[in-house]
């Protein structure tokens, strides 16, 4: 160890560390606005719909797009049928919030310095 630099500057020159009052005021725009973007209704979601038909018919089956909160759509994951693409549309819709909670959270951050 270098005899004139005390341990805690030589470690803080290492490692670049920031106390953990910065980190978390430079982190919370992002969790805010993450927060504000998972309630939004902005994500794809495809549904089945199964009609009953009159007769001898059978049944239909009919898929259809429509937006959903990111968390209606964790919350009905575990119900999504193959057929509905449940694995890509998470993965989509996951990106779309990070994408969207960074913008946000950028644009936030440029108002309010920590």
């Amino acid at each position: 160890m270098a005899k004139g630099i005390p341990q805690r500057k030589l470690t803080a020159a290492l490692f670049r560390v920031m106390p953990i009052s910065v980190r978390f005021r430079r982190l919370l725009p992002f969790l805010v606005a993450f927060g504000v973007v998972s309630f939004l209704p902005i994500y794809a979601r495809c549904t089945m719909v199964r009609s009953q038909v009159m007769g001898h018919a059978g049944d239909v089956i009919d898929y259809r797009w429509h937006a959903s909160s990111l968390v209606g759509f964790i919350a009905d994951f575990a119900q999504l049928s193959p057929e509905e693409h449940a694995g890509p549309l998470l993965l989509a819709n996951l990106l779309l919030a990070l994408g969207l909670a960074t913008g946000l959270g950028l644009g936030l951050r440029r108002f309010w310095q920590p």
